[in-house]
């Protein structure tokens, strides 16, 4: 069950994230914590099993993508439930910036890497 996913774009562990509640901070933290615990199993299995043919890889990958992308996700939601206007505003406005560098970096790192 840990490599299988729900269709083509949600993996297990991040339908078990995107499912769960979030009504306060320990929610939060106790999904984080769940997310460490999940990324490290795949990691060992990413970086442990060097007989992993490159479509498993890939799955691995994607579940973890797809375990800290519902996470992320379900604390917006929290986020956009609880903050005011004004700081909601604020807090789009950081994530707007923070993903152009995020970008930036990445096409950074392809010009560097030659693709």
């Amino acid at each position: 069950m840990d490599n299988c996913t729900v269709d083509d774009k949600e993996s297990v562990s991040g339908a078990i994230i995107t499912m769960a509640d979030i009504n306060n901070s320990v929610d939060i933290k106790n999904l984080y914590d769940k997310a460490m615990i999940k990324q490290t199993e795949l990691e060992k299995k990413i970086n442990g099993d060097s007989s992993l043919d490159q479509q498993t890889l890939n799955s691995l990958s994607y579940e973890k993508f797809y375990l800290w992308d519902a996470l992320i996700n379900k604390i917006w939601s929290y986020l956009g439930n609880t903050l005011d206007e004004e700081d909601m505003t604020k807090l789009t406005e950081e994530q707007r910036k923070w993903i152009n560098d995020k970008q930036a970096a990445a096409q950074d790192d392809v010009i560097e890497n030659k693709g």
